[in-house]
């Protein structure tokens, strides 16, 4: 999968559970997290207002407040309920043996 030179490698499946775990890849603060489900997800964590830290918000389901404002999100999609062009943007996300994988081109949410 990485010979392509696209996928990064995240670290191990283990390492990351349903909490909202903060990652910096490229510069971007990353967040991943697992939904009920068990698959897991990948997206920005700095709120879009003055870059508050998402991972240190409150946070019920799929939704996360923004610590310093209070701007709420919603993981699942990237939008921001509060403001709507404040969308966060997503990543995709692979596992593979135990390894986790990030495609540092945001998905194209539209």
């Amino acid at each position: 999968m990485a010979s392509d030179g696209r996928w990064l490698r995240v670290g191990r499946s283990e390492e990351l559970g349903a909490a909202l775990e903060r990652r910096t890849l490229l510069g971007r603060h990353v967040g991943f997290y697992r939904d009920a489900g068990g698959r897991l997800h990948a997206i920005e964590v700095a709120c879009r207002h003055q870059n508050g830290d998402l991972t240190l918000g409150e946070r019920f389901g799929t939704l996360v407040t923004c610590p310093r404002h209070g701007w709420v999100y919603d993981l699942a999609t990237g939008a921001c309920l509060t403001e709507p062009w404040a969308r966060l943007r997503r990543f995709a996300v692979r596992e593979e043996a135990g390894t986790v994988w990030f495609d540092p081109t945001p998905l194209d949410d539209g």
